[in-house]
Order: structure tokens, then C-alpha cells, then sequence
């Protein structure tokens, strides 16, 4: 269940990281944000990856933690690339 948690994390962290970035704004939010809002995004979202990492050494130790913590890094990452991916498609196609 904590590595659900986990992942979780680290997919909500990506996704603001993603949401912080002027390119991905407008497929995600459907609007730009000023700088402050950028910025709040960018700070949230790394907050919520270290929240992830703590969650993974916590409950696997700090050396095993960190190590799957690499693996629940690069499913957030990928399953964030799918949905913008996708959204932008989708978007594309409604045009």
C-alpha cells in the first residue's frame, strides 16, 4: 500500500512539475499561469517527489527506499508523458 502511495506521489509531483512548464500549460490547465503561479506549481511538485522518496525509505529503508523510489520516479514520469501525450491528441483531433 505505500508503494501505491508512492507512486501516487511521484505522478501528482510530475504532473505540477509539468503543469509549471509554459509549453504544457495550455493542454493541462487550459490556460497559462503568471509567474507566481508557475513557480507555486514547480515548488509543489517538488515537495510532493521528495514526499514520495520520503514514503519510500520509510517504509523500505533508506538504501532499498531510494532505489525503488528510481522505479516509482520513472512510472510517474511515464504515466504523465502518456496523458499529455494523449491530451494533445485529443486536443489535435477536436480542432
Amino acid at each position: 500500500m505505500i508503494q501505491l502511495l508512492a507512486v501516487l506521489l511521484a505522478l501528482a509531483g510530475f504532473a505540477a512539475v509539468a503543469g509549471s512548464m509554459s509549453r504544457h500549460q495550455q493542454d493541462m490547465i487550459g490556460r497559462r499561469l503568471d509567474p507566481r503561479e508557475a513557480r507555486a506549481a514547480r515548488g509543489i511538485g517538488g515537495l510532493l517527489l521528495v514526499a514520495s522518496l520520503l514514503a519510500d525509505m520509510l517504509a523500505l529503508g533508506p538504501a532499498r527506499g531510494a532505489i525503488i523510489w528510481c522505479g516509482h520516479l520513472s512510472i510517474g514520469a511515464w504515466v504523465t508523458v502518456a496523458w499529455l501525450c494523449w491530451r494533445v491528441s485529443r486536443r489535435a483531433r477536436s480542432r
